[in-house]
C-alpha cells in the first residue's frame, strides 16, 4: 500500500497558499484493507474513506471511463493494480494532477510543476472532454487564478464542449457558479464565460453585466457577490437566471431584492416608497438577509447606509394600539411612515 498527497494542497503549497484540505490517494489497496486499518468509508459513487484520527479523505487510487452522455455515466475501475500515473491522468487540469509520496518525492507526469510556475491552466489529456462540468471548473479556477492563462488549445476544447452542457444537473452548475462567487477574481469566471459563447445556462445580458459589476467593486464575500448578481441584469433576467440553476431560496431571495429595490433603497422618493422597499427586502422580519442586500447596494453605490439599518430597527418595534384586522394593518403603515419620515433619511 502506498499513500500519495495529491492535488489542490500539492498545487497551493507549489504557490506558496494556504492548504485548507488535504486529499491522498492511496494505492494497492482494496477497500477491505482500508477498513481493517480503521479509515471510515463514505464513497457512494468510488471508495473514499476517512482517517480514523485526521478524519482527512483517503481514496483509492481510480480510472474512469465514459459510458453514456449523462454525467455520471461513468465506469471507475478502483482495484489494488491502479497506478498513481493513471489516476493522475483522469484529473482535470495539469495543476491538479500532481503528487507527492511518503519521501517527499513529487509526481508530476503531465507538467504540473511547471504549469504551475508558468501560471497556465492546462486539461491533462483529451479525457478532458469526457466531463462538462469541467467547462465550468477551468473557469472556477480561472477565477481563482487570476494571473494565470488558460492554454489556447484548452480553450478550444471548451468552446467544443458547449454543446454537451445540457447533460449537466443544473445544481453542479449552480455549485461551481457559486463556488466561483467566492473568488476574489469572480469577474474573470464571467468574462471566461463569455468568451466561451453562448450556453443554455447562462443568459448572454447577465453574463456581460456580472463582468461589469464585478470588475468594478469587490463584494468582500462570496454571499455579498451572490446578492450582487442582482445588478447585472433587470429583475425578470435574474429571477429566471436562479431558476434555471436550481440555486437555494437563500442566494436567489437575495439577488431577487437587489434587483427589485436597488433604486428605492438608494433613493428613495417618499417615506412610503422606502418603507415598501424596507419591507420587500425583509428587514423588517427576523433573520439577516436583508443585511446583505443593503451592503451590496452600500459597496455597488458607494453610499453609507447605516441610517437604513438603524431605521430598520426602529419600525420593527413599532406597534399600534389596535384591534387586529384590516384597521391593524392600516394603522401600522401609517405609524411607519410618520417615524421614517422623521428620521431624515430621505
Amino acid at each position: 500500500m502506498e499513500v500519495y498527497l495529491v492535488g489542490g494542497a500539492v498545487r497551493d503549497a507549489l504557490l506558496e497558499r494556504p492548504i485548507v484540505d488535504r486529499d491522498w490517494v492511496v494505492v494497492g489497496a482494496t477497500p477491505e484493507d482500508m477498513r481493517a486499518a480503521g479509515f471510515d468509508a463514505v464513497g457512494r459513487d468510488f471508495p473514499v474513506f476517512l482517517h480514523p484520527r485526521t478524519r482527512e479523505e483517503y481514496a483509492l487510487a481510480r480510472t474512469e471511463r465514459k459510458t453514456g452522455p449523462a454525467h455520471t455515466d461513468f465506469d471507475c475501475d478502483s482495484s489494488p493494480s491502479v497506478t498513481i500515473f493513471e489516476d493522475l491522468a483522469r484529473r482535470d487540469l495539469t495543476i491538479n494532477a500532481i503528487a507527492i509520496d511518503h519521501d517527499g518525492q513529487v509526481i508530476d507526469p503531465y507538467g504540473g510543476v511547471r504549469d504551475v510556475h508558468q501560471g497556465v491552466l492546462r486539461h491533462v489529456s483529451d479525457a478532458f472532454f469526457e466531463d462538462p462540468l469541467r467547462f465550468f471548473r477551468v473557469s472556477r479556477f480561472a477565477a481563482r487564478f487570476e494571473s494565470f492563462s488558460v492554454d489556447p488549445v484548452t480553450m478550444n476544447m471548451l468552446e467544443s464542449m458547449r454543446g454537451d452542457l445540457a447533460a449537466l444537473p443544473p445544481e453542479r452548475v449552480w455549485q461551481e457558479t457559486r463556488k466561483a462567487l467566492s473568488e476574489r477574481g469572480r469577474a474573470r469566471f464571467f468574462e471566461l464565460l463569455g468568451s466561451l459563447g453562448t450556453t443554455i445556462w447562462f443568459d448572454d445580458d447577465l453574463v456581460t453585466g456580472a463582468r461589469r459589476v464585478f470588475a468594478a467593486a469587490d463584494y468582500e464575500s462570496g454571499e455579498l457577490a451572490t446578492a450582487a448578481l442582482g445588478f447585472a441584469a433587470p429583475e425578470h433576467v435574474v429571477v429566471e437566471q436562479f431558476a434555471r440553476l436550481r440555486a437555494d431560496n437563500d442566494s436567489s431571495a437575495a439577488a431577487q431584492a437587489v434587483a427589485a429595490q436597488q433604486g428605492q433603497l438608494v433613493e428613495p422618493k417618499n417615506a412610503a416608497e422606502l418603507l415598501d422597499a424596507l419591507t420587500m427586502i425583509g428587514a423588517l422580519r427576523q433573520g439577516d438577509r436583508w443585511l446583505r442586500v443593503l451592503r451590496a447596494c452600500e459597496i455597488r453605490y458607494e453610499r453609507d447606509l447605516e441610517s437604513l439599518r438603524v431605521l430598520a430597527r426602529e419600525l420593527s418595534a413599532i406597534k399600534v394600539d389596535v384591534a387586529p384586522g384590516p384597521a391593524y394593518g392600516r394603522a401600522l403603515r401609517s405609524a411607519r411612515i410618520e417615524v421614517v419620515d422623521a428620521a431624515g433619511v430621505l
